[in-house]
This record gives C-alpha cells, sequence and structure tokens, in this order.
C-alpha cells in the first residue's frame, strides 16, 4: 500500500523500520536509543489528552498562578529527564544545535503534531518553533506541562544551562493560527513577556540506568494479548498526520517516568491529587460509557497492554475488583508515589461498567531485577 504521508513515512523509516520504536510487544512501548554514550530502552506509554487538558484546567483554577508553577515544574523536570535519560546530545556547536534540532522536530513532529515549523540560534540559546495541532493546549490554551515546561526541559538539556525557559505567546486553543513557543534564556525572554516561569531544580532526575534496563526489560507476558501494534492492525488505534487516535480520543506517546513526576509534584500543593483523581477518574468513566455493555475485567485485561501498561489479570469475587500488574513500567521513584492516575483510570473504567463508585486502592508494590516491577490494586 502506497504510504501518502510524509510523516507517516519518515517515521516508519526512522524510527520503527530501525526497530527505534518496539510496539509488537503486549504490554511493552519500548523506545531504544543508541548512541557513543550507550544503549537505553525507554519504557513509554500512551496517555489520554483529555485527562491533560482537564488536568490544566482544573489546577489553574484551584491554584491560580501557583497551579501554573507547579505545571511548568513538572513539564520542565520531564523534559529534561526525557533528554538525560535519551542520551539527548549536547548542543557543543551550531552545526551539532542544527541537527539536534531537525531531528527533534521531526520526531515531534511524528507524534504530537501535525506540522512544525521552527528557527534556531545558536549564539543566543534560542529555538522557536510553531505547531499546528500541538498537543492539549490548542485545546484549553494553557500548554505549561508540554509545551513550555517540556519544550523548556529539552533545550536546558541540551545547552546544559538550568536558566533556559520558555514561554508561548500565541496558541490555537487561545484562537491564534498556530503554537508558538519560544525557548531561550531568561533574560531574553524577559523583554518579551513581562512573566516567565522558572524551574531551576533538575538535579536527581538521571534514570539509575543499570536498575531502570533490569527491572523495566522486555518480557513475555502471561495474560496480555494485545500490543500497540495489534490495536494499530485492526484499527482501533489510527495513526495520521503525526496524531495517534482510539475513536475521537487523542494518544500522548509519552515516557512513563511522567506519571512519576506528576504525583511527586501534585503532593506540593493541597488537594491537587484529588484534581488528578477526578480527571483521571472521569476519562475512565467516560470511556467505559462510550464502549457499551462489557466485562470491565476483560476490557482492561486488552486495553491497557496496548497502552504499554505491562501484563495485567482482573479478578472478580463478590462484586468487589482486585488487578495484579505484572511488568509495570519503573521508575526509580516508585516507592515515592501511589499510582493514583493509574489506579483513578481502572477505578473510573469499572464504575462505568457495573454502575457503582469504586475506589481502587494501592494494596503492595514489588520490585525485582529478575521479575520486574508489580503492583496489587483492589477495593
Amino acid at each position: 500500500m502506497e504510504i501518502k504521508d510524509s510523516l507517516v513515512r519518515w517515521f516508519i523509516r526512522n524510527i520503527l523500520l530501525p526497530k527505534n520504536e518496539i510496539i509488537d510487544k503486549p504490554g511493552f512501548i519500548i523506545f531504544t536509543l543508541s548512541s557513543k554514550i550507550g544503549r537505553v530502552d525507554l519504557r513509554e506509554i500512551l496517555l489520554p489528552e483529555t485527562i491533560f487538558i482537564k488536568l490544566e484546567n482544573e489546577t489553574i483554577n484551584h491554584f491560580n498562578g501557583k497551579g501554573a508553577q507547579l505545571l511548568y515544574s513538572v513539564g520542565k523536570k520531564f523534559g529534561y529527564r526525557y533528554a538525560l535519560s535519551s542520551n539527548y546530545p549536547i548542543a557543543k556547536n551550531r552545526k551539532e544545535f542544527e541537527k539536534i534540532s531537525y531531528f527533534l522536530v521531526r520526531f515531534l513532529e511524528s507524534v504530537y503534531a501535525r506540522k512544525i515549523e521552527y528557527e534556531t540560534n545558536f549564539n543566543k540559546k534560542l529555538f522557536v518553533f510553531k505547531a499546528y495541532d500541538w498537543i492539549v493546549c490548542r485545546k484549553n490554551g494553557l500548554g505549561y506541562i508540554f509545551s513550555t515546561g517540556a519544550g523548556a526541559g529539552m533545550l536546558a538539556y541540551a545547552f546544559q544551562d538550568f536558566n533556559i525557559e520558555a514561554i508561548q505567546p500565541k496558541c490555537q486553543g487561545r484562537g491564534d493560527d498556530y503554537c508558538e513557543i519560544i525557548c531561550g534564556k531568561l533574560n531574553d525572554l524577559k523583554t518579551l513577556v513581562k512573566d516567565v516561569y522558572t524551574e531551576t531544580d533538575l538535579i536527581k532526575l538521571n534514570l539509575k540506568s543499570d536498575e531502570y534496563e533490569k527491572i523495566n526489560k522486555l518480557r513475555v507476558p502471561r495474560y496480555a494479548k494485545n500490543s500497540f501494534k495489534t490495536f494499530l492492525d485492526s484499527k482501533i488505534f489510527r495513526y495520521e498526520h503525526g496524531i495517534i487516535r482510539h475513536r475521537e480520543e487523542r494518544l500522548l506517546w509519552l515516557e512513563s517516568s511522567i506519571m512519576y513526576l506528576l504525583e511527586k509534584e501534585l503532593k506540593k500543593l493541597p488537594h491537587a491529587l484529588d484534581i488528578l483523581w477526578k480527571v483521571s477518574y472521569d476519562w475512565g468513566k467516560k470511556l467505559a460509557e462510550k464502549a457499551g455493555k462489557q466485562n470491565p475485567a476483560k476490557f482492561i485485561m486488552d486495553f491497557f497492554p496496548a497502552l504499554g501498561f505491562g501484563d495485567i489479570l482482573v479478578l472478580e469475587k463478590s462484586g468487589k475488583y482486585k488487578i495484579y500488574v505484572n511488568y509495570f513500567p519503573w521508575t526509580k521513584w516508585a516507592q515515592e508515589i501511589d499510582f493514583a492516575m493509574f489506579r483513578a483510570m481502572l477505578s473510573g473504567i469499572i464504575a462505568g461498567f457495573i454502575g457503582r463508585e469504586v475506589k481502587l486502592k494501592l494494596i503492595e508494590r514489588n520490585t525485582s531485577s529478575s521479575k520486574g516491577f508489580s503492583l496489587v490494586l483492589g477495593e
């Protein structure tokens, strides 16, 4: 079949064919990166855009500027960690910076936007991009996590300068024709806008690579049957023009530490985790309601492995549900969070199918270099 979409061609040629992105193994989505430093396999997941749209909306509504700062911090730490973890090159000279920028934009364009135009200035440490149909902010006009935050974090790593920040003067979500994100030196950005959010606490974001690799390595699942590729082939998921969709929901392809960083940072504001729970729960409940009458156990076991969440067994006894997850994506913060987003999504799905409120609790977590990371959830 002829491939007409140039983004699809680029994605297949540069990501899938070299086996950079492993998408055909149930329970796993793995981005393999090789460089002069070595090889790293990043565990990735697919998450619904709606959760992030509503999370930003509700956080700003409740906390105003403090909420915006917190969301920006999450994004910058996520962007910096992603660059650090993926052996992202350092911009040592103009030629190297231009090469880095080209590959980065093509990758972002292949999964996060319909089209991206960009310009760079190495001497000014400046990166400007104009994105069409960019994730999240086109719907809410905010974009603190994935527009300004993540952009600032990745450029801060490229230049090894914690004081690189980002602003967003234009946004489709605010009525503009495109989203414009400007990443650069703090003092330069302050000449363009009055207020610039900052985040310089970017230490201790590394992978702990040996442990990360051992715990997250590819394993053969016992229960999971579906991979991301299975759902693409069966048209349950669609990929076109740099956008992944499940029905009308856009899915975001993300390195799995986003779940951990969100929960770690949201703890810093009273009741902010309640917002994360609510928007995740509401998404799960609506997903189930749209799916129609189904067995919640079968639905979760079919659906979530294709999103990269590992091998999942769901059991029901006397109307109560218990969930066993093997090979869940692990980071070094696994003992510091309670997996609120994941628990809320599953709770909402079960509630949507059975017609009563459900709140899954974290019962157990286990980490093993030989057996991976596992969770047990239950009512």
